[in-house]
């Protein structure tokens, strides 16, 4: 068999198919890597500024942080009017973000907050978190 014969019969595909996995896996890890660092440093600052303003009763904007599969639940005026609860939210640490990969599902974002209430209690909480719009928004069943 000659040479050209030999080259001919190189089976193309296959190499190029294992290049592109042996490429592409890692380059996929690596970019996942460097995406969540930035996801976990942009969470904190809208789960902040939710519970800032619950804290501050604009609780118009709370509403407005909330993600638009929450505020179907309820009219602006019907939430505003569930804020009234208590104990209520008198202070917040924000902990950190979290991007959760799971082997099987989607991909979940949330923010480890401690909340302090107004009888003295106080709670750690994921805050669930998705991305609407180029925004970060709260996605929460729960008042506060």
């Amino acid at each position: 068999m000659t040479q050209e014969a030999r080259r001919a019969r190189t089976p193309w595909p296959a190499v190029l198919m294992v290049l592109a996995v042996c490429l592409g896996v890692p380059t996929y890890f690596v970019y996942a890597y460097v995406s969540d660092a930035q996801t976990v440093k942009e969470l904190p600052g809208p789960a902040a500024a939710y519970f800032d303003a619950l804290i501050a009763g604009d609780h118009g904007k709370g509403y407005d942080l909330m993600c638009q599969s929450r505020r179907s639940w309820a009219t602006r005026e019907e939430w505003r009017g569930d804020r009234n609860m208590e104990p209520h939210v008198v202070g917040y640490r924000v902990i950190k973000g979290r991007v959760n990969r799971d082997t099987e599902g989607p991909i979940s974002y949330s923010v480890e907050i401690e909340l302090r209430y107004s009888d003295g209690g106080v709670e750690r909480i994921s805050l669930p978190m998705v991305q609407e719009h180029s925004a970060w928004k709260v996605c929460t069943d729960r008042g506060y």
